[in-house]
């Protein structure tokens, strides 16, 4: 029985310390949700003619998807809804799934995974009295290993041709970006979209991000001066904090590290805290008995965050809510 799954609410895309836990889901996540983005990455994903059939205007982030019990781990993603341009208009399921690795043999395939998801959201289409939605998967895939599409083939390599036929079969997009040429992501018409695939290609790249840091993390200035594309840059540059001991360390000092002109692109739209830095500060405290210091950092850190939750907090830093919910008393 296919289960109700509630996706984030916009308001949570702002959690920038959920980037400790998952940063790659969690980034993911953000440039799935921005609008703006997620219809660049469909339209830089898809040949002309597939895309020229969609109705963009109708394209929406779905509220709620439907998976089972298998996907609830394995299977986070993001879907736009809409219809095609015809004169009869087909309801789309545009999925789009970030993966960071490739599934190991004992795992269920990436077919095997759409698959179910394009079965569970048939069976809710049928129960909600709807028209079936065509599904168009799309897989961010930025692991180390290539990753190819499977097939009736690679699932039943034993099998004969003739009884090939019997299997499910559909086609999805991978859009490997570990394995694109650097020429072919400079290529790329939209601006914004250059920095995040850098960003997923190279995050855990030490030796290009000490040369090259800041064409992942400076983006162009008119991406600055758009309220809607600004949690990219945000968005961006702590992921990079978080996975990168050389953008972490340039953070440290980044009014310096930056030029002029690239101030105006980053500064206004990063947190003045870094985490990383803050627990580091905590747990030395915590070995010097310095508990007033501790509380004092943690107490300032809450007055420039009252976005987060107690809850949100305690989880970040390892520490009880009820720890939480007593300094806020004193911050207020």
């Amino acid at each position: 029985m296919a289960k109700k799954k509630t996706t984030e609410k916009k308001k949570e895309v702002m959690d920038t310390m959920s980037f400790l836990h998952h940063p790659h889901d969690k980034y993911a996540k953000i440039v799935l949700q921005v609008r703006e983005i997620a219809l660049q990455i469909i339209e830089y994903a898809l040949d002309p003619a597939d895309f020229e059939c969609i109705d963009l205007d109708s394209l929406r982030l779905s509220n709620t998807t439907f998976i089972d019990e298998y996907l609830r781990e394995s299977f986070a993603d993001i879907c736009y809804e809409g219809t095609t341009k015809s004169d009869e208009p087909c309801t789309i399921n545009i999925l789009i799934e970030n993966k960071s690795d490739k599934p190991d043999k004992s795992e269920e395939s990436n077919l095997e995974q759409l698959n179910r998801y394009i079965s569970n959201k048939w069976v809710e289409d049928r129960k909600q009295g709807r028209n079936l939605a065509l599904t168009i998967p799309i897989l961010l895939y930025h692991g180390s290993a290539e990753l190819k599409k499977d097939t009736p083939a690679t699932l039943f390599p034993k099998a004969s041709q003739n009884l090939l036929r019997y299997v499910p079969s559909f086609d999805y997009v991978i859009l490997d970006i570990s394995h694109l040429k650097d020429s072919e992501i400079e290529a790329i018409k939209f601006i914004d979209l250059r920095n995040i695939f850098l960003a997923f290609k190279y995050g855990r790249n030490e030796k290009y991000l000490a040369e090259h840091w800041k064409k992942v993390i400076i983006f162009a200035a008119q991406t600055a001066k758009n309220s809607t594309l600004n949690i990219i840059i945000k968005a961006t540059f702590l992921y990079m904090v978080h996975i990168s001991q050389t953008v972490s360390k340039k953070s440290k000092n980044i009014e310096n590290e930056l030029e002029p002109d690239e101030k105006g692109s980053l500064l206004p739209f990063i947190p003045e805290f870094l985490v990383d830095s803050f627990k580091k500060g905590m747990e030395k405290g915590e070995k010097r008995g310095e508990k007033r210091g501790m509380e004092k950092l943690l107490r300032a850190y809450i007055a420039k965050n009252p976005m987060l939750s107690d809850q949100q907090i305690a989880d970040s830093f390892d520490i009880e809510v009820a720890f939480v919910q007593r300094l806020r008393k004193k911050v207020k």
